[in-house]
């Protein structure tokens, strides 16, 4: 896990040094970080895809853990990975993307309709 905490931490600090002209670094747990952003600059680190995501709630609120194995989590990392740029759904083709962000910016999208659904059939 070493190894995928390293690459994080320097694609961190490689968006941050292209997209946050402040240089300082912010703190985790009382020590100075170069991907962490002051507290003060949060807001520049908001994720431009954030905008499209849909409200959910969960199913119920019982409090669960899902362990999921280091093979996992690098499998959906390399998911997204793949995924268009800014879409923060991992399995959201870039013309389902692109449909759906013409969607929500022409106020067209309504609540209800489903972001993935007949994935096997054209939309």
């Amino acid at each position: 896990m070493k190894n995928f905490d390293k690459v994080m931490a320097q694609q961190q600090v490689t968006w941050r040094q292209k997209h946050v002209a402040d240089k300082r670094h912010g703190e985790q747990n009382g020590k100075a970080r170069p991907w962490i952003l002051p507290v003060e600059l949060w807001e520049q680190g908001l994720w431009p895809g954030s905008g499209y995501v849909q409200p959910w709630t969960p199913k119920d609120h019982e409090m669960r853990i899902l362990p999921l194995p280091p093979q996992a989590i690098n499998l959906l990392s390399r998911w997204q990975s793949t995924a268009p740029e800014n879409c923060p759904y991992v399995f959201m083709d870039a013309g389902r993307w692109d449909y759906y962000r013409q969607e929500v910016d022409g106020g067209r999208w309504t609540a209800g309709r489903d972001l993935m659904n007949n994935i096997l059939r054209p939309f």
